[in-house]
């Protein structure tokens, strides 16, 4: 019987690796897609790190970030007027 692995890379990596990742993007050395693949970490996850200008990890699974933390009163004072 054949052994399952695993095809995603969910919780698979290391800060470090995104940390390395995000420098050599920002550099322009690598594109995104090669440093996803190079650093074994998720393109989207590095792609969200870019766009949101996040320079750390938050290590807590399940809550997607949909507002960055420096954003969130800006938004609430447009919205609220």
């Amino acid at each position: 019987m054949g052994k399952y692995s695993k095809k995603n890379l969910r919780g698979n990596w290391q800060e470090e690796d995104l940390q390395n990742a995000l420098r050599v993007v920002r550099t322009s050395k690598l594109s995104t897609n090669a440093a996803a693949i190079y650093y074994k970490v998720p393109r989207r996850t590095l792609l969200r790190h870019i766009w949101l200008n996040i320079s750390t990890v938050n290590p807590k699974w399940g809550e997607e970030l949909y507002f960055h933390h420096s954003r969130r009163k800006s938004y609430a004072r447009e919205i609220l007027g």
